[in-house]
């Protein structure tokens, strides 16, 4: 898609081709999320194994260690669900 909008396809072409709205083809091929806080808050790998130790040990609650992060508490359920299920 990036190599056909670079070719000269315009956006509303490449929106009918691939079925998405035109303004999702500009985002894509100027490389813009529409997410741009997905990146910002990201749990680094230290901090998901102290979250995963603090949480075994019986040390807090899921609702603590969401605010301590700064993140939603379906971020910390769905990091030791992973951890669980290996």
């Amino acid at each position: 898609m990036i190599t056909a909008f670079n070719a000269g396809a315009t956006q509303k072409t490449l929106a009918a081709k691939y079925g998405i709205s035109t303004r999702s083809i500009k985002r894509l091929a100027h490389g813009n999320s529409n997410r741009p806080q997905a990146t910002a808050n990201r749990l680094t790998p230290d901090q998901q194994a102290a979250i995963i130790h603090t949480y075994a040990t019986g040390g807090t609650t899921q609702a603590d260690l969401a605010r301590t992060y700064n993140v939603d508490t379906s971020t910390i359920k769905r990091l030791l669900r992973k951890h669980r299920n290996g």
